[in-house]
């Protein structure tokens, strides 16, 4: 049947309308879906017109909804990106945990439930259910009923399987479909919530001091302000030292001011940290691996080194553990770079508690500017360094590490091909690159990233530290490696 004419004007105002509400950008394929599940809504012959049916939507709060489920349909199963759930596991859930309180989570943007309920398992399997609080909320109301229900297809749990005990929750129904224990549906509260909402984060609903928030591929959906504004109002909700953790192809937003951003082979997380609190967050042991702070570089000026690929994995290397990571609270003045001493895992020595600018690597020196919100100047000290060392592997990925920062996604790429192009073999910088293209939303690029940064790694001894890697083996880095190309193929391939 051939489709019914839109009254353009008529159109336009309610994706406006709808844009402003929730914050929802609209790219032309996603202005075509609208329009096809309208004209099915007039076939249907309920509306004798679109107008009609546009105008019903003013009072009609059910077929609103049902037309919101239509535009934003995304994907989600259990256990989605594991290697999130595995970081919480092993690096953010242990410091709760060992403060005795209760421990609050947020699926913001939960759609029909597996995210939260995934969380709820977690906690379960920890052992830690009986001092959680699950909240999950979604602007889409006929999602929200479906996770009540706890019932899935089998396709909703093809990530079970990786996630060792998980299929123990689970019990096939009469219909063929899977029940969810209610001991765990039990630790998840659902509500209704529109993130775009102006007035959050506002007092009684609940959502404050939140120690854990997953808002993962929500915001490929909002326009850039949207973005900006619910990233800034996620991180208000955080409890000081909680933890932001976005998509790996949600854009990054602004979110320096109350937060210090994390970047792992498994895209960026931001951690909150304010004055006096983020201070106290300092001293506890930070997360182990790739986000350990720096040790005492050996190295005792500020140029990189070029290193030649063959002594890659010397002992004497440049000191790159420092690059994205630096402890909770910083401070910098013209001089000198005071941080606090943290505790490292057994056979790392410790970043001494004030150490002058001369002491610092350079990795260390980028790391600890990017991280204090000072991106622009950390620019000037890597381009400086690139000018003077132009066949520097080092200078070209942290100026691809600032870039990355700045949100100028082109000049990291193509930093990364320069660094890629002197040392074809640096796995941490294919993987990288992998990340930026998700990014960049270049799929089958950032696979074929994926895939070298993962037959490099396999290549090396399981233990052996891979350069600019925070510590990271190669073993690690593998399988980091693998899971984003799972986690790519997950989503479909395209995007």
């Amino acid at each position: 049947m051939k489709s019914l004419p839109l009254a353009s004007p008529t159109a336009n105002a309610f994706l406006t309308a709808l844009s402003v509400r929730l914050g929802l950008g609209f790219s032309m394929d996603r202005y075509a879906v609208m329009e096809r599940a309208i004209h099915e809504k007039i076939r249907s012959g309920r509306f004798q017109s679109a107008n009609a049916f546009l105008a019903a939507l003013g009072r009609d709060q059910k077929l609103l909804h049902e037309l919101i489920e239509t535009v934003v349909v995304p994907e989600t199963h259990f256990f989605r990106h594991p290697q999130h759930f595995a970081f919480v596991r092993d690096h953010v859930l242990p410091e709760i945990a060992g403060t005795g309180r209760p421990i609050r989570l947020w699926s913001a943007g939960c759609s029909t439930g597996e995210e939260p309920y995934s969380l709820a398992i977690l906690l379960h399997q920890m052992g830690l259910s009986s001092r959680v609080e699950i909240y999950a909320t979604d602007v889409c109301r006929p999602a929200l009923e479906r996770a009540r229900k706890g019932i899935y297809r089998r396709w909703s749990l093809r990530g079970v399987e990786e996630w060792p005990g998980a299929s123990c929750y689970f019990e096939r129904v009469a219909t063929g479909e899977y029940r969810l224990a209610r001991r765990i549906c039990d630790l998840v509260s659902f509500r209704e919530l529109n993130l775009a909402d102006p007035l959050l984060p506002a007092s009684g609903n609940g959502l404050a001091q939140i120690d854990i928030i997953f808002c993962r591929n929500v915001l490929i959906y909002m326009t850039a302000k949207a973005t900006v504004d619910i990233v800034r109002r996620l991180i208000e909700m955080l409890a000081p030292g909680g933890w932001l953790i976005p998509g790996p192809s949600d854009p990054l937003a602004g979110h320096r001011v109350l937060s210090h951003p994390f970047i792992t082979p498994h895209g960026i997380f931001y951690r909150r940290a304010d004055g006096e609190l983020a201070a106290k967050a300092a001293t506890k042991s930070p997360p182990a691996g790739h986000l350990s702070p720096a040790p005492r570089a050996a190295q005792q000026d500020l140029r990189p080194i070029h290193r030649d690929s063959s002594k890659r994995h010397a002992k004497e290397r440049i000191a790159n553990d420092g690059l994205p990571r630096t402890p909770a609270s910083i401070e910098l003045s013209d001089n000198v770079v005071a941080a606090r001493p943290a505790t490292r895992k057994a056979g790392s020595e410790s970043l001494p508690a004030s150490v002058s600018q001369a002491e610092q690597s350079f990795a260390q020196k980028v790391g600890l500017l990017v991280n204090a919100g000072r991106s622009e100047e950390a620019w000037h000290v890597v381009n400086r360094a690139v000018e003077r060392e132009p066949l520097s592997t080092e200078a070209h990925y942290l100026a691809a590490f600032v870039h990355w920062h700045r949100m100028s996604l082109d000049d990291a790429l193509a930093c990364l091909g320069k660094a890629i192009y002197l040392d074809p073999e640096c796995a941490a910088a294919h993987q990288m690159r992998g990340l930026l293209l998700v990014q960049k939303g270049q799929v089958e690029r950032a696979r074929r990233a994926f895939q070298t940064a993962h037959q490099l790694a396999t290549r090396l001894p399981d233990d052996a530290a891979i350069d600019f890697g925070e510590g990271e083996t190669a073993a690690q880095l593998a399988r980091a490696a693998q899971s984003q190309i799972r986690s790519l193929q997950d989503s479909g391939g395209t995007r």
